[in-house]
């Protein structure tokens, strides 16, 4: 049990713990029926950044700053170790 619990601890320690970035150098080494679906998600995705940069960017514009404002500290956010009914229905949810 001991060396299955190492063996496991060795594994997750060297494997990355997210995907490779999509690029379209890895979206040209697929398969050629599975590249057009993927360069359409690429081409939402840079649409989506431009679209949130722009809004990013007219937000500070309208409010007359050089660059966005760092947001507050939340401090720590916890939930209860097995929330009920009442503590979902509570104003604090």
């Amino acid at each position: 049990m001991n060396r299955l619990i190492f063996s496991l601890a060795v594994t997750f320690a060297f494997t990355p713990a997210f995907a490779e970035p999509v690029t379209p150098d890895r979206i040209k080494q697929l398969p050629a029926t599975d590249q057009p679906a993927w360069e359409a998600y690429m081409q939402r995705s840079q649409a989506a950044a431009k679209a949130d940069q722009a809004a990013i960017d007219a937000e500070i514009a309208a409010n007359g700053l050089d660059k966005p404002l760092k947001a507050p500290s939340g401090g720590d956010f916890k939930l209860k170790l097995k929330p009920d009914d009442a503590w979902y229905a509570g104003a604090k949810t």
